[in-house]
């Protein structure tokens, strides 16, 4: 029997020119944050300070203009390690889609920095925009930043 593949839900955001997708089940909160994040290092949530990473900076070299929103994202670098968070900053939060793996389609081993960050893209069947995925990992490499 062969077991059909199950969509992943992703949380469809803006950084400058990028369209991007991050598997939603990192996500602990999307908070409107205006200007106030603007080449800070921090984000105060919850009564703590968690390292905030500016993702339109870190992709384009230049802060977004009009960030307005802040992923606040939650994971286990491994097994045996507790939560650890951290803010994104972004220009815009979309909406969440559904999608299978299978409908990912890879992606060229292109000459630039941000490729580092990317793992997979994903052609947006109504708009035809190409949205790339975020890997996994590129969460523990901004906080290591």
């Amino acid at each position: 029997m062969i077991m059909a593949s199950k969509a992943q839900q992703y949380l469809h955001i803006q950084c400058s020119a990028y369209a991007l997708l991050i598997d939603a089940e990192y996500i602990e909160e999307v908070v409107n944050v205006a200007d106030s994040v603007v080449k800070a290092e921090t984000f105060q949530w919850r009564s703590k300070d968690i390292p905030l990473v500016d993702l339109c900076e870190l992709l384009t070299g230049t802060a977004a203009k009009n960030q307005r929103d802040c992923l606040i994202l939650k994971f286990q670098p491994d097994i045996d390690a507790d939560y650890q968070y951290l803010a994104i900053a972004v220009e815009a939060v979309h909406n969440i889609k559904a999608i299978k793996e299978s409908e990912f389609s890879n992606i060229p081993n292109l000459a630039f920095p941000s490729n580092d960050y990317f793992d997979r893209a994903y052609m947006h069947t109504e708009t035809q925009q190409c949205i790339y995925r975020l890997r996994k990992s590129a969460f523990i490499s901004f906080l290591a930043e």
